[in-house]
């Protein structure tokens, strides 16, 4: 009887959730709803540049001017997928005249691909 109770446990309740867990780490995007979560992408080890990013709402970015002594938000390297939702990034200061490769997303891989996204009021100077 204790073998057919831990038979239906693993049944009923561990393998749909190992299911899960396996499907959204392989099709869920990490949710983006900060400019500070965005500069995150590829320099923290939570957010790395290979994983799929969604934005969940508007994004002021207003504070970037005052980031890395003038030099305003880090241009991310993303090999993932971004997926703005239709929202957008408003505001945003990079100042990096010296740098090549300065945007939002200054590298990316051969498949990545960016959507839905607006940007608005950016100032970006590299």
């Amino acid at each position: 009887m204790k073998t057919k109770n831990l038979f239906l446990i693993i049944s009923t309740f561990i393998i749909p959730q190992i299911i899960l867990f396996i499907s959204c780490k392989a099709f869920c995007a990490i949710e983006i709803s900060s400019i500070e979560e965005l500069q995150k992408i590829g320099f923290d080890p939570a957010y790395p540049n290979n994983e799929s990013y969604e934005l969940t709402q508007d994004i002021d970015a207003s504070d970037t001017v005052n980031w890395n002594n003038g030099a305003g938000f880090n241009p991310i390297y993303l090999t993932g997928n971004f997926d703005g939702k239709g929202h957008k990034i408003y505001n945003l200061f990079i100042n990096r005249p010296d740098s090549y490769y300065v945007a939002l997303f200054a590298r990316s891989g051969t498949t990545t691909e960016v959507r839905n996204l607006g940007l608005e009021n950016v100032w970006i100077r590299g």
